[in-house]
């Protein structure tokens, strides 16, 4: 307790007939002077963190009229009266300090009103905290120091009494509660709960407040009248007036109908439904019904619904304050900041808000006000500003905002040092765009084309757009530049695959599994960097999980891509191919049927789901006795297993055929997997060992593989954590985010996790707002599956039907007809090239040593030449006493990463290899040898 002399305001319920009850709950230290002392709680009018303000007896809102003062000798604040945070258990206290060098056992409260207004101090209580005894006399007086009441205040055991003095004192009397603590501790005197009420001396009718929303109650609160029954409240337009003979709007009589009751001197009336347009109004205290007028007019207006931007020019990085009036009160109401040209309740993806409380937690009545947005939301450009309720329900709205830029210090900076997008057909319009692959945040960019073929334009907002012609096709190698305000610049070679009509293919796809933690928001600049996440990630197909509204369409406008149409859920999908269809959806999932190639046709579906993570069996799982049946128990309480199920079925037609069109399943289960949790593992899982999880069993026995596993097979070896890097005492640590398969055209060529920094962890008991400052915008780590896709052969001839058509136009080419010395076609597709063309002629095999005096071998391969068991071996001599060493090999190492290997991509799926190897075999032959 700290030695003071609390005299304690707090904790009980209000009295009946208080106007300010002043119970101290805002107080945060002990031992500090009262807030605004020493005129703490004067001249209340509205109720706040240390009071409450009610009526009261005599139909006042509160105390507005009365000045309060505190005063005495000694304490901290050097009057004798401090803050205490928790007096004896029983809240906040002011405490009277006596027990400082200098004090005094005096503490004085002076109540000093307008000249109208009179004083009625009610009631307070006394507390000790602590069981001695302790005597408190008690006295108002006026300002010539005479007694007008007085009492004394015994106690001695821990607690509170209340004293009641009920003292009224005359019109502009100045009243001095003085407490003089005659015995006991100085140090344990505590004082709660003082209540006083204002008197009126005239007449007077007073309004709730000065603004109200349209539709909203009124009240109208009087004092002071005559207690007649026929004394009634009305509501007049401004400018006009009872006297005037003018009709009211409304009028009640102080029984608050309109049949005459029992009469009232004081009250309040609240008129309800009352359909009051935008504009002023005025309420009067009439006398016999109507006829006089006894007080009024208390001025109000009717806001009319309306939002409005203190600044509508905001420099990046500025705060943005909003100011709004004439809501409806509820707590859902809020300010949401979209896109320029969007509609909320279409578009359901704002990119910041606030509810009217100035905060994401919302309060009742919040109808007029002002909130100020502190963090960055997106780069420069226009946006719109909404009031809106329950929902996307609009209030009023949109009014423009500009976030401007002068340009920053900083120059721009390309995410990756070449940019590589959808490849083009010649004789086709292509549509592209480049903006989101480069970083210069609160800056304006223009872009540029400085180099490459003609056929391509780059419009300055980084739009991409041309049609290639027949010589156009190979891989075409674009400079472009991109340019800041202040003149910064920087360059990137911009690479697009450009196939002849017949002859495109597309031998890997990149499906990135990704939570975006409610949509990316808690993270400052989210969407910039979610975006920039997916560039950097070079995925082709993002599944995306806790997004919703139209979060996907913005992301694939941002990049150029191809969205799903988003379903009900919280599953979303965007892709670098087009979408050309939607497919039926349910259990937390959606679907879509992608393009890849258009001759030869493929195609492929993606369903992606988000499970609810209600019910968490994993957490289940970690508490102390918890078993494989415990956590089973906790999972089928949930609506996961049945979600998946439900999706599965739905599922079921595109299953069936997916050796034709290959099936892939993503998403956020918040459930594990059957072949993580094994005996191995147990010591990783509080002790338990195999469960057989039912949503990963599901999918399994639907044929789909778990991409991850089928990489990293081993769990002890490589878990797979994706749950979770941001959390870092969390109780579950998992892997809970997946990429399935399904389709005998495809293989996994690798699956990983990826995140970008996370350079801030959120502690137990921390907010996620520690965090918000982040690189990665998730509380995940996404994850990442490169799938090899088998090339199209729909006549079975073993030969790529795209190749055939790039170099021949035709299907059914043999591929073992001769196509120079000891090659046939199979060896041509295989090493690449034109096999129209003489070997080592321009555009021919080229098959060759590394430069002089460098013991390596340089020669082209194809992605066609994947399946083959392409191999590069080496002997001394042709393998008479030195036998054929394999040196590298294709199927093996799809992704050209091994050791000695440099890869340099020729054409759209040609590389030219350079292999010296780390172990140099001295001189040596080397020869390319296939499985078949």
């Amino acid at each position: 307790m700290s030695g003071l002399c609390p005299l304690l305001l707090s904790g009980s319920l209000v009295p009946a007939g208080a106007a300010t009850r002043v119970h101290n709950d805002g107080f945060t230290a002990n031992n500090a002077a009262l807030p605004g002392h020493p005129s703490y709680a004067s001249q209340v009018s509205a109720s706040g963190v240390n009071w409450t303000a009610t009526p009261g007896g005599h139909g006042i809102n509160g105390t507005p009229h009365i000045a309060v003062g505190w005063s005495g000798q000694g304490g901290d604040s050097g009057s004798g009266f401090d803050t205490y945070v928790n007096f004896g258990g029983r809240g906040g206290a002011i405490q009277l300090d006596g027990g400082k060098a200098g004090g005094s056992r005096h503490g004085y409260i002076t109540f000093d009103p307008a000249d109208d207004a009179g004083v009625s101090i009610d009631s307070f209580d006394l507390d000790i905290a602590h069981d001695q005894p302790h005597t408190v006399d008690w006295f108002i007086r006026d300002t010539a120091n005479n007694v007008l009441a007085q009492g004394v205040w015994t106690r001695s055991t821990s607690g509170r009494d209340t004293v009641s003095p009920a003292f009224k004192g005359a019109a502009g009397q100045t009243l001095v509660l003085e407490l003089f603590h005659e015995s006991g501790s100085v140090t344990y005197l505590g004082m709660d709960n003082l209540v006083f009420d204002e008197i009126p001396a005239h007449p007077i009718v007073e309004v709730g407040k000065t603004a109200y929303s349209p539709g909203e109650p009124v009240v109208v609160s009087f004092a002071a009248g005559s207690g007649a029954a026929t004394d009634r409240v009305a509501i007049y337009s401004a400018g006009t007036s009872p006297s005037a003979g003018a009709s009211p709007l409304a009028w009640r009589y102080v029984n608050g109908s309109t049949t005459a009751g029992a009469g009232l001197g004081a009250g309040s009336v609240t008129f309800t439904g009352l359909a009051l347009a935008p504009g002023a109004y005025g309420a009067w205290f009439l006398g016999s019904n109507g006829a006089t007028v006894l007080a009024g007019p208390a001025s109000f207006q009717v806001d009319a619904p309306a939002v409005s931007l203190v600044h509508p020019q905001v420099p990046y990085g500025g705060n943005i304050e909003v100011s709004f009036q004439g809501g409806p009160g509820l707590a859902n109401d809020w300010i949401a900041i979209f896109p320029a040209g969007t509609t909320p309740a279409d578009s359901q993806w704002y990119l910041d808000y606030l509810r009217t409380s100035g905060t994401r937690t919302g309060v009742e009545d919040a109808r007029k006000g002002t909130v100020v947005f502190d963090r960055h939301f997106g780069p420069p450009g226009d946006y719109e500003v909404w009031f809106l309720t329950n929902g996307y329900h609009t209030v009023a709205g949109p009014v423009p905002l500009k976030i401007t830029s002068a340009g920053t210090a900083a120059a721009p900076r390309w995410l990756t040092p070449t940019v590589r997008t959808r490849h083009a057909v010649t004789g086709s319009a292509y549509t592209g765009r480049i903006s989101a692959y480069v970083s210069d945040p609160g800056d304006v960019l223009s872009f540029e084309k400085v180099a490459g073929p003609s056929w391509l334009a780059v419009s300055a907002d980084g739009g991409l757009g041309g049609t290639p012609a027949a010589a156009d096709a190979g891989l075409a190698r674009f400079t472009l530049r991109a340019r800041d305000l202040l003149g910064h610049t920087a360059d990137v070679v911009l690479e697009i695959g450009v196939f002849p009509p017949g002859g495109e293919h597309v031998g890997q796809l990149k499906i990135m599994s990704y939570n975006t933690l409610l949509r990316w928001e808690p993270i400052n600049d989210g969407f910039r960097k979610g975006i920039e996440s997916i560039v950097l990630a070079d995925a082709d197909v993002v599944c995306l999980q806790e997004s919703g509204g139209d979060k996907a369409r913005r992301a694939a406008e941002a990049l150029g891509w191809f969205y799903v149409p988003p379903g009900n859920g919280w599953a979303q999908m965007i892709s670098r191919y087009p979408v050309v269809g939607t497919l039926p959806g349910g259990g937390g999932g959606q679907g879509g049927r992608l393009r890849l190639a258009d001759d030869p046709l493929r195609e492929v579906v993606v369903y992606n789901c988000y499970l609810s993570a209600n019910y968490s069996a994993l957490v289940a799982a970690a508490v102390s006795g918890a078993t494989a049946e415990s956590a089973l128990a906790e999972e089928m309480r949930s609506s996961r297993p049945e979600n998946v199920n439900t999706l599965l079925q739905i599922m079921a037609p595109v299953l069936a055929d997916a050796d034709r069109t290959p099936v892939f399943l993503t998403g956020d289960f918040n459930s594990s997997s059957h072949l993580d949790w094994t005996a191995a593992t147990a010591a990783r899982h509080n002790g338990i060992g195999h469960v057989e999880w039912p949503c990963s069993l599901a999918v399994a026995a639907a044929g789909m593989k778990d991409s991850f596993r089928v990489k990293h097979p081993d769990p002890v070896a490589v878990p797979g954590l994706s749950w979770t890097p941001l959390l870092r005492d969390f109780e579950v640590k998992d892997r809970i985010d997946f990429v399935y398969y399904k389709g005998a055209a495809v293989s996994v060529m690798a699956s990983d996790l990826f995140h970008t920094a996370i350079e801030t962890t959120v502690g137990k008991g921390q907010p996620t707002s520690v965090a918000a400052d982040n690189t990665w915008p998730s509380d995940h780590a996404a994850v990442i599956t490169c799938f090899r896709l088998e090339p199209v052969d729909a006549d079975g001839d073993g030969m790529s039907d795209a190749w055939e058509k790039r170099w021949f136009h035709q299907l059914a080419m043999s591929g073992d007809q001769p196509a120079g010395p000891g090659l046939d076609l199979r060896w041509r597709m295989m090493l690449g090239g034109d096999p129209n063309l003489a070997i080592g002629s321009s555009g021919g095999l080229g098959v060759r040593p590394t430069a002089p005096g460098r013991r390596g071998i340089s020669f082209p391969v194809s992605e066609f030449a994947l399946g083959h068991g392409l191999a590069l071996e080496a002997s001394r001599d042709l393998g008479v006493l030195d036998p054929w060493e394999v040196l590298w090999r294709y199927d093996e190492d799809p992704q050209l990463q091994s050791p000695g290997l440099v890869a340099s991509r020729e054409t759209t799926d040609q590389w030219r290899i350079v292999f010296e190897p780390v172990a140099s075999p001295g001189s040596a032959f080397y020869r390319l040898r296939r499985a078949d």
